[in-house]
């Protein structure tokens, strides 16, 4: 017989709950920077943000505790903002 509780924990120390966050995060993104922004990863406590605009960069840095303030369970070390091609 299977021990659900044994599955989710297990699940959570492999990680394999971090799609739903990362979707929680990009809803986000997409009603503030529609477009404009991905967020690629949640690794480690590193959630990475990706854009192609500095000024969207900027002010995603500056919004660093509203972004954190979507996932308040997980132990987000930092936010990454990165400037790349979201393509």
């Amino acid at each position: 017989m299977l021990d659900r509780d044994y599955l989710q924990r297990r699940a959570d120390q492999l990680g394999l709950g971090r799609q739903s966050r990362i979707e929680l995060v990009q809803t986000w993104l997409d009603k503030h920077y529609p477009g404009q922004a991905r967020c690629r990863s949640l690794h480690q406590g590193v959630l990475k943000i990706i854009t192609p605009v500095s000024a969207v960069a900027s002010d995603l840095r500056m919004r660093q505790c509203e972004i954190r303030a979507l996932l308040p369970d997980e132990e987000l070390k930092r936010v990454q903002v990165v400037i790349a091609d979201i393509s």
